[in-house]
């Protein structure tokens, strides 16, 4: 019998190509849900370069606000598959906190919500996949993720390392599959200088992006003329695109040019640019908002500023806390400058301009606190500890890591960390098992690849896609594809009964 694998495909489009070079080297039946803006949905309806079996839209799924959602079923549904469906629900970046364009009711959210989980429940009974491919950046995404591992469905899932140009293929969140007994003996491994450190950590990954992620440029001139000038359907088919009519997306990105100058001027002006630490410190990195990382993997932790304060009472007598924003934060605007100012005027609290090094930051500081960024991963290597607020799978496996079970217990283990060296071995071997098992595969370059061929760069996402243009790019990322579905493969087989 053929392997049944379903394929869920978003607006980056990576999973197209890599289930095209899969259907060429495994004998399986493809299925997919499409899950993009409204111009591309035409391209999924007349391409062939993929034979999926059949293809589900997740737009298709009934926006009706005279419609109201059944409580019964969504309580049925949470006892069943044990899942808290609030906890994914509020932390929607459509929905609630940061849509700047529709108000959405509790009503219309459930009965979106319900509506969803209708049409997945729907697409996993009628066809049974043997494993799903997916990167669940999104609410509907992971919560599709999410009643699959319900049912015992296995998730392939390719994302960034950790280690900047390779990627990792993995069967879910907690299957890293780190052996503790890894030759241990190993001389060259603790021998990776400063600068190959550099060179492979996800810093020198954010310090390109930071170059043009979103700035703008002639594409973002030219998307911004693509959009005043098109058909702007979405608003009216797609939740996610409600209230975002021409006019108020284009008062929108005026109203924004504003606040994110006025915001960047005074980070310069308020913000340390130098580090000459006085007095001991704790390092607090800023998570980029509105990311995965916060609104998905750690939906307890996303007020960032309760955390801050979290930290200043819990800090030893003489220490100081360093809180230095992610440098991509322009994408998102900044933040509000009162946010900034509060920050700053909490006792014993510096704010760090984006700009500063992190890898300095890391070197000097006392302790580094995270919610869950790779920060933690990066402390290893300079021999300092890591206070981690949300569940990492790496945690088990590196000693420099400490996960917090509540704020009760942090100022002890702050006392308990606090300038004491780790041992980096452990870090080191990960790292090595890091190398070993990830891929030659460039996460955000394959990313950016579609992006820079059919999207203007990122953006302008609603785009239709030509059929000879999209083979035109999978000639040109075949490698990289094929190379992805030869792990895939693997991970099937290793994954097979029988």
């Amino acid at each position: 019998m053929p392997h049944k694998i379903l394929f869920w495909i978003d607006d980056s489009l990576i999973h197209f190509g890599i289930a095209n070079s899969l259907q060429n080297k495994l004998d399986c039946e493809l299925y997919s849900i499409i899950s993009v803006a409204n111009k591309k949905e035409n391209f999924f309806k007349k391409q062939n370069l993929v034979k999926f079996k059949k293809i589900w839209f997740h737009n298709d799924i009934s926006t009706d606000q005279s419609k109201s959602y059944s409580i019964d079923y969504l309580q049925k549904f949470e006892k069943e598959y044990k899942i808290d469906l609030w906890k994914l629900v509020y932390n929607d970046r459509t929905f609630f906190n940061f849509n700047e364009f529709y108000k959405f009711t509790t009503n219309e959210v459930l009965t979106i919500v319900e509506q969803e989980i209708r049409l997945f429940e729907k697409i996993l009974d009628e066809v049974k996949p043997d494993f799903i491919c997916i990167f669940p950046v999104l609410r509907p995404a992971y919560l599709f993720y999410l009643m699959c591992k319900s049912r015992n469905i296995v998730p392939i899932i390719l994302h960034s390392s950790g280690i900047s140009g390779r990627s990792f293929l993995n069967s879910g969140d907690n299957e890293l599959e780190f052996k503790k007994d890894v030759d241990h003996s190993s001389k060259n491994l603790a021998n990776i200088s400063l600068n190959e450190f550099l060179n492979q950590g996800m810093q020198k990954q954010v310090s390109t992006e930071s170059e043009h992620w979103l700035k703008p440029n002639k594409k973002f001139f030219l998307a911004g003329l693509k959009f005043l000038f098109s058909d702007n359907s979405s608003k009216n088919t797609h939740y996610t695109y409600f209230g975002r009519t021409k006019g108020k997306v284009l008062i929108n990105y005026l109203y924004d040019l504003i606040r994110v100058r006025n915001r960047k001027n005074w980070l310069d002006e308020n913000a340390i640019h130098k580090i000459e630490p006085k007095k001991p410190f704790i390092f607090f990195p800023l998570h980029l908002e509105q990311e995965m990382s916060l609104l998905i993997l750690a939906p307890f932790y996303t007020n960032q500023l309760e955390v801050i304060k979290n930290l200043v009472k819990s800090l030893p007598m003489g220490y100081e806390l360093y809180v230095k924003d992610h440098p991509l934060m322009y994408a998102r605007s900044w933040r509000k400058i009162s946010i900034y100012k509060e920050i700053m005027n909490l006792p014993n609290v510096k704010l760090i301009h984006p700009s500063v090094n992190s890898n300095e930051l890391l070197e000097k500081c006392a302790l580094v606190f995270t919610i869950l960024g790779t920060t933690a991963l990066d402390a290893g290597f300079f021999g300092k500890f890591a206070i981690v607020l949300s569940k990492r799978p790496d945690i088990p496996i590196l000693s420099h890591m400490h996960q917090l079970n509540n704020f009760d217990e942090l100022p002890a283990v702050i006392k308990k960390l606090v300038n004491s060296k780790s041992d980096k071995s452990d870090y080191f071997h990960f790292i090595d098992f890091l190398k070993k098992s990830s891929l030659d595969v460039d996460f955000t370059v394959l990313v950016n690849s579609y992006d820079d061929f059919f999207h203007y760069s990122g953006f302008l996402t609603d785009m239709e896609i030509p059929i000879d243009g999209m083979k035109k790019l999978l000639t040109k990322i075949k490698d990289q594809n094929d190379l992805i579905a030869e792990k895939f493969i693997e991970i099937i087989n290793n994954n097979s009964v029988g």
